[in-house]
């Protein structure tokens, strides 16, 4: 199963793609900043 979080590099959203990653979901962050480094099952969108 696939999920979007936006605003992906706040606090919160770090945290939830984070887990929904950690629970089997394939996770793409939207974000207006890439994340630092990249994280298995996470893609980043700017």
């Amino acid at each position: 199963m696939k999920a979007v979080v936006t605003e992906g590099e706040g606090k919160l959203g770090q945290w939830v793609r984070r887990d929904l990653r950690d629970h089997g979901m394939e996770v793409v962050s939207i974000d207006n900043r890439l994340p630092p480094a990249c994280e298995p099952g996470i893609h980043a969108c700017i």
